[in-house]
């Protein structure tokens, strides 16, 4: 008889290794990697990613933020650029540019900024 429960694991083999900063976590600096990340805490600096980005409702952000996709439940001081969507639900904050393919922002949520959507220009293809 087993006393501990295996849990299923978060990665497949169609996903990417997920980063959690979780809440009492302060990260400054640049944060860069393939695989999607959670935070819940806070970070100074700049998020880079090929996965996907998601802000918890606690967290506190002061960076620029790059992923494939974004969705922001928390606070983010500093733009935004997606490659497919940013999503705000309604207790998502943002002070910053958005520029993404798609955008999503649900009744309630706080948007302070330009929002550039559509399709990739060549400028920002080559970055």
């Amino acid at each position: 008889m087993a006393i501990f429960r295996q849990e299923e694991s978060i990665q497949t083999s169609e996903t990417k290794p997920t980063t959690v900063i979780g809440r009492g976590i302060s990260a400054q600096g640049d944060i860069e990697g393939a695989g999607d990340i959670v935070v819940e805490g806070k970070v100074k600096g700049k998020i880079t990613t090929s996965g996907a980005v998601r802000i918890g409702r606690e967290a506190e952000i002061h960076a620029d933020i790059h992923a494939s996709s974004v969705h922001i439940a928390g606070a983010i001081h500093g733009n935004v650029s997606s490659k497919e969507i940013v999503e705000l639900s309604e207790t998502g904050k943002l002070w910053g540019n958005i520029k993404s393919k798609a955008v999503s922002i649900a009744s309630g949520a706080i948007f302070n900024g330009s929002c550039q959507m559509g399709e990739e220009n060549k400028e920002t293809a080559k970055k």
